[in-house]
């Protein structure tokens, strides 16, 4: 699948996008679920970076 997005998409719009292709309801929910854990991943992430770079960068 081979789909270019210019801008950040709200996670609830691209699921609610993908229900119109694929049909299955549990497959959706699923990739709901991992979408939200990928997200909140990468969240988790950044703010350590970004908070262990300030804090070097005070020291």
């Amino acid at each position: 699948l081979d789909i270019l997005i210019p801008y950040p998409i709200h996670l609830e719009i691209l699921v609610q996008t993908l229900r119109y292709w694929v049909k299955d309801a549990s497959s959706l929910h699923l990739l709901r679920f991992f979408l939200y854990g990928y997200h909140n991943w990468n969240s988790l992430i950044t703010s350590k970076e970004s908070f262990s770079f300030f804090s070097k960068r005070n020291q």
